[in-house]
């Protein structure tokens, strides 16, 4: 499928997607277009693989550096980057759930996607997906005892 036929399909029924692999030129044409449906770029996010299986997790707005520092922007699909990294390079399934269920049982608190900014800061909103996570999950533990694990000095991620 083209770049063309492909962003016509995403923007048409996008339901009809579970994963789009693209090469990365049109994987950030398309995630641009995926962030447009969703209604906020902040809520965007991706991974990048190698043909080794190395993997680069990132949000699909940028940078961002017009908003740099000023608790205006939406910390989702960072928190979401992390959820895929622990899914699929951690191989952690259940960690990478609780938080993405946090962030929906967040949402459900009365956070609206395209409100977040105005409603909530990002240091805010972070705080209360963590607090979620925490009353949910004992995870955070959980997940500061594996990266502690994983990142100790000798280890191939260290």
């Amino acid at each position: 499928m083209g770049i063309d036929n492909a962003t016509y399909q995403l923007i048409a029924n996008a339901r009809q997607f579970d994963v789009i692999v693209s090469p990365n030129m049109f994987g950030d044409v398309l995630a641009d277009c995926g962030a447009l449906l969703l209604g906020s770029r902040g809520m965007s996010f991706s991974g990048n693989f190698s043909a080794k299986g190395y993997a680069v997790y990132q949000t699909g707005h940028g940078a961002a550096h017009d908003i740099a520092g000023a608790d205006v922007a939406n910390p989702i699909g960072q928190i979401n980057s992390l959820s895929m990294l622990l899914r699929e390079s951690f191989a952690w399934p259940e960690a990478a759930k609780a938080l993405e269920t946090a962030v929906t049982t967040t949402l459900a608190q009365g956070y609206p996607p395209l409100m977040i900014p105005r409603v909530v800061g990002t240091r805010e909103l972070g705080h209360r997906i963590g607090v979620t996570l925490a009353e949910q999950h004992r995870w955070c533990d959980a997940i500061r005892e594996f990266l502690r694990f994983t990142f100790r000095p000798g280890n191939k991620f260290a």
